[in-house]
């Protein structure tokens, strides 16, 4: 019976956090059907442009959405990241689709580096979350945060996500950070051989 009771609650609290997390993600779907009007699978798609309202709005979505993950940490740090409604999912999707995009058309310098910056400090914190239980959630988050690495790719891009990757504590977080920043190495030592 107590068991039943346990469950019951984490459901309510599971329903309230997606809740809470409604109006962003309402936000987010606006903003894929803006930048994927095909409604292409962006598991296996680009989008069909990135620009610098786009990042804009990508990092105001992470921002937000990280301070909410944060707001029901309790919850996070023993559940699957996928509480929130597939939110952050659904973002890591985008931020993935639109760095091969920036990737692809060669357009870094039109996206605000500040922006940049803020967005892979909000991809490294969130790394703490979506490695407490490892599944697909993780695999999101390190394709997200490693492609954007490659799409803005510099030193000090490098340098930035090192200095955030050693704050944080997660043992987890650290190693898919710390994967991220290597692949992204190769790949464009890789590339510039070529």
């Amino acid at each position: 019976m107590e068991r039943k009771k346990r469950r019951l609650q984490s459901t309510e609290h599971r329903e309230k956090i997606e809740a809470d997390f409604g109006e962003i993600h309402k936000r987010l779907s606006h903003i894929e059907n803006l930048y994927n009007p095909q409604k292409l699978n962006l598991h296996f798609s680009d989008l069909s442009k990135a620009d610098a309202e786009l990042y804009r709005e990508l990092l105001a979505l992470s921002c937000e959405g990280l301070e909410k993950v944060e707001h029901h940490e309790e919850y996070f740090l023993i559940h699957p990241l996928y509480g929130d409604g597939m939110f952050w999912y659904d973002l890591f999707l985008l931020i993935n689709s639109a760095a091969l995009r920036i990737i692809g058309d060669g357009n870094q310098t039109d996206i605000p580096q500040e922006i940049v910056k803020e967005l892979i400090e909000t991809l490294i914190e969130i790394t703490t979350y979506t490695t407490v239980h490892l599944g697909d959630i993780t695999k999101r988050n390190y394709e997200a945060l490693g492609n954007t690495l490659i799409a803005f790719y510099s030193k000090e891009i490098l340098e930035l996500a090192n200095r955030r990757m050693r704050v944080i504590s997660s043992k987890r977080a650290k190693e898919l950070i710390n994967r991220s920043i290597k692949s992204a190495e190769e790949l464009v030592k890789k590339e510039n051989r070529r």
